[in-house]
């Protein structure tokens, strides 16, 4: 592991740790930059507003005839701004707006004057992007390592709003497509590796015409050489988009990552440094390419990867009827089938009582403390008594020298609880699971958890 401080850019509520968002402006309410389609130099800033900052984002228009910077923009009847020529067009807006947050629409029809391309390297792209965790990178060297992460969620609404397709002659499905991808790089950025700054690209593919519900993908990118890993998004959804209805796309892409690093060393790719310790997020970019003859526009909103790991634990809060978030239990018998309406309700009936955790990652130095809100609702006084029991790195089993007590009431009411184990020597190194015991023994009575979280 290597450890470093990033409590500045940590989320912390409220004293407790949240997860730790690596897109900055993910509502794109800052701009864009527009980029050269032939130099890639900066033109100048496409943006509805200057009052939100300087602009996040980066905007590549690869193979395009036109530039749509210097487009005046239109005010649309939904208060977002559209910025359009022939070959593409943008929107963005205010995010109560309709059209928001980021709307894009590339007609390649038109780029390439109604005739198929035979040069797959001649294929109009319009992407946003910005870097991340590379040189320059928004966060850069505090963002965390892979080997860092427990959890890496990807997030997205997205809506097919247009796709116009033309198959004719000519048309060669290896080479002619409409795909909205997303792509992240995942980089060596150890500068003691003989690979520093080399990477692979790990994608979704959001919409592709060829198919109904994108999968897999592996192979070469043709113009940087890099391995490029594709999940699509079947291992998310069981259909693709269906034209001019939002979907959904959200889900935990660190082992689809683990798995692209895996694959790339098996390839020969990256084998300077086959590690998950010196890989990050190093950049990412989103949007069309469409070497094909289409006209397409794709709207999207809530764009996000965040995780959670060592240096930002995630809080268990139980939101989401019948979602136990990887906890069981055992001596306890669930008033409904796992949480409801935010709180997880049992009885107890017998001594024992347990909630175990998940395996998790977390730094013991800087969260000492974990925070349970809980209720006891008339057990005996003697044995309303919280337990916590944790194990650090190397632990195969819990103890009873690794734990804390916190007497609690018996009142039925919510209350907010402290394990502190600031000065606990055996709170140590990285603990790796929990175990709270609500209680020592029931006569029947309810006890529930509202929430557990790690604080510093």
């Amino acid at each position: 592991m290597k450890k470093q401080s990033i409590g500045a850019v940590l989320f912390i509520a409220a004293g407790w740790c949240s997860a730790f968002e690596l897109i900055t402006d993910n509502r794109f309410q800052t701009g864009l930059n527009a980029l050269d389609p032939d130099t890639g130099a900066v033109e100048g800033e496409i943006q509805y507003t200057t009052a939100n900052g300087d602009p996040a984002w980066k905007l590549a228009q690869w193979n395009s005839q036109a530039s749509v910077y210097g487009q005046s923009p239109s005010v649309l009847q939904s208060g977002a701004y559209q910025w359009a020529n022939l070959y593409k067009a943008i929107v963005m807006g205010p995010t109560n707006t309709a059209d928001s947050d980021l709307k894009l629409t590339v007609n390649s029809i038109n780029e390439h004057n109604g005739v198929y391309q035979t040069n797959n390297d001649e294929r109009p792209a319009m992407l946003v992007s910005q870097k991340i965790s590379e040189p320059n990178g928004h966060i850069g060297v505090a963002s965390p390592w892979i080997s860092e992460m427990t959890e890496l969620n990807f997030n997205v609404d997205a809506k097919l709003c247009y796709a116009n397709h033309i198959y004719t002659n000519g048309y060669n499905s290896l080479i002619h497509a409409a795909q909205f991808l997303v792509y992240f790089t995942v980089q060596n950025l150890n500068t003691s590796s003989l690979d520093y700054g080399e990477y692979l690209w790990f994608g979704l593919r959001l919409y592709d015409d060829r198919v109904d519900l994108p999968g897999l993908a592996v192979k070469e990118d043709i113009g940087t050489g890099k391995l490029i890993y594709n999940i699509g998004i079947e291992p998310f959804c069981t259909n693709g988009l269906a034209l001019g209805a939002w979907k959904n796309i959200s889900g935990d892409l660190l082992p689809y990552v683990e798995d692209a690093l895996d694959a790339a060393w098996q390839l020969g790719y990256l084998t300077n440094s086959m590690t998950y310790n010196d890989y990050k997020i190093g950049a990412m970019n989103m949007g069309w390419e469409v070497p094909g003859l289409s006209c397409v526009a794709m709207q999207v909103k809530n764009f996000g990867l965040e995780t959670y790991g060592l240096y930002f634990p995630k809080p268990y809060e139980f939101n989401v009827n019948g979602d136990r978030e990887d906890w069981a239990f055992a001596n306890l018998t669930e008033v409904y089938d796992g949480p409801y309406n935010g709180v997880w309700i049992f009885t107890a009936s017998q001594s024992g009582p347990q909630l175990i955790g998940p395996e998790i990652l977390v730094d013991a130095e800087m969260y000492p403390k974990v925070i349970v809100k809980m209720a006891n609702a008339g057990n005996p006084a003697a044995a309303s008594v919280a337990q916590l029991f944790w194990k650090c790195t190397g632990d195969t089993s819990f103890s009873e020298a690794r734990s804390k007590k916190v007497n609690i009431g018996n009142g039925g009411g919510w209350v907010e609880y402290t394990f502190d184990m600031t000065n606990d020597p055996d709170w140590h190194d990285e603990i790796i699971q929990l175990r709270l015991d609500p209680i020592y023994y029931g006569d029947g009575h309810a006890v529930g958890i509202d929430y557990i979280r790690f604080s510093e």
